[in-house]
């Protein structure tokens, strides 16, 4: 069984916990681990204890001593939960206490074969009766991550090696780059894939796709409403964001330079310009911290900051940035605007405290804005907010999808859900939204989608 949830989640913890329930309802004795990133850990034993009680449920929290891990693995429970990182170093363990069911859920490492949590994974799911793997993120960027996680649910017997899964469905072609030591070298890189319509009906039985569309009869969802928001930078972004060009061109054009130099600048600059896109307080001074916000520091602050203090006067707003100086400087306009915020992201990872963060922007009527990072894009439930703005935007179209789940839940007690992306004008932003249904392509293609209505 492999569960795949496109676009919008369904509620994850949901569809594991009803597999569990029908291998109990059959008579199955249930012995389940549930991997999971480590930050989940918490609310998934919340939800499971409440949705399942006839189980007993145990968990692994972070900095869990090596020895209470071992106590509890082999103590009595019908459910264990856990976070991948703990699960990878103790999995010699948890294969000598009879394990029967194992469910993944958006483990990013387990999409590659040569990681050690995947590794450490197939172990155990080669010994299981019932296996589960669950994942909305990453899946359309790369088919070999498609490989991977199917290869947890016995997929090698049907796709063979990594080699031979690479010769069928890869297309590679021989170019010539350019060495370390400046020498030309012949080598093969993937340029696309083939015979993907064989690769459909391999991969077909083995997937259960889910998406609100399958469930709308039964529960309430809200409509999801997505506008683009194109906006100019300001001059000091303009300024620093040309100096960056020109920087780059003279780099390009050195024909003296090692092509994997020119690689090397393009990806860095890349990242630079998304900071200088997000706003000039993301970038660091010489002295190593972040430079002030000022008023012309971004486009994109103020018209969050002008929309909260007029058209979302009386609305629970999300707001989604990678970088923490950008995360900064919303906080301190929001402190100056008398506008009462809470925040989850990579500073902070005491998981009471970001639980704590997520009750008072449920509870606390002047708490209007939750600001989330990276580490929020999963395993958050903010559907009492109607608005999300996504400050930056993912390059994978799944990510984004995430994130909006976030807002967009099952049991929302609102009828639409809007997410705002914005964007600069005449920058590398502009392109995003051509990159992104590139790599959506592909999604489609093996899941016969048609995303005309998103």
């Amino acid at each position: 069984l492999y569960v795949t949830r496109h676009h919008i989640a369904t509620h994850s913890t949901l569809s594991a916990l009803r597999t569990l329930a029908l291998a109990a309802h059959y008579g199955e004795p249930v012995r389940a681990i549930i991997v999971v990133p480590t930050i989940s850990v918490k609310q998934w034993h919340a939800e499971t204890s409440r949705w399942t009680p006839g189980f007993d449920t145990v968990s692994i929290p972070a900095k869990t001593p090596k020895r209470d891990r071992i106590q509890t693995y082999a103590s009595r429970w019908n459910i264990l939960i856990m976070g991948y990182h703990a699960f990878t170093k103790d999995v010699k363990y948890l294969e000598k206490v009879g394990i029967l069911q194992v469910i993944s859920d958006d483990i990013d490492p387990a999409l590659s074969v040569n990681n050690k949590t995947f590794q450490a994974l197939e172990s155990l799911c080669r010994k299981a009766n019932l296996v589960v793997v669950q994942n909305a993120t990453a899946l359309q960027v790369n088919l070999l991550q498609l490989y991977a996680s199917s290869r947890l649910i016995g997929g090698g017997d049907i796709w063979g090696s990594e080699r031979n899964f690479q010769q069928m469905y890869v297309r590679k072609e021989k170019v010539t780059v350019m060495s370390k030591a400046g020498k030309k070298v012949t080598t093969t890189q993937a340029v696309g894939y083939r015979n993907l319509d064989h690769f459909k009906s391999k991969f077909s039985p083995m997937n259960i796709r889910i998406t609100y569309d399958d469930i709308t009869d039964d529960v309430q969802i809200p409509q999801l409403l997505t506008e683009q928001v194109y906006l100019e930078m300001s001059p000091r972004q303009r300024t620093r964001y040309t100096e960056l060009q020109d920087a780059v061109r003279t780099v390009m054009n050195n024909k003296n330079l090692p092509a994997s130099k020119k690689v090397v600048t393009a990806l860095t600059a890349f990242t630079y310009g998304s900071q200088i896109c997000s706003g000039t307080f993301c970038l660091k001074t010489v002295e190593g911290d972040h430079e002030p916000d000022a008023p012309d520091a971004s486009p994109k602050l103020d018209w969050i900051i002008d929309k909260l203090n007029t058209d979302w006067v009386d609305e629970k707003v999300v707001v989604y940035a990678k970088f923490r100086g950008a995360i900064s400087a919303l906080q301190g306009r929001l402190q100056k605007n008398g506008i009462g915020f809470s925040t989850i992201w990579g500073v902070e990872t005491d998981a009471n405290i970001r639980q704590a963060e997520m009750e008072r922007f449920w509870q606390d009527p002047d708490t209007r804005v939750m600001i989330i990072s990276v580490s929020g894009e999963r395993s958050l439930n903010l559907q009492n907010a109607s608005i999300l703005v996504m400050w930056d935007l993912q390059l994978n179209p799944a990510r984004v999808a995430q994130i909006a789940g976030r807002v967009r839940r099952v049991g929302s007690q609102h009828k639409r859900v809007f997410v705002f992306e914005l964007l600069h004008e005449n920058t590398q932003e502009d392109r995003y939204m051509a990159s992104l249904a590139a790599r959506q392509t592909l999604f489609d293609y093996v899941y016969d989608i048609d995303n005309t209505d998103i």
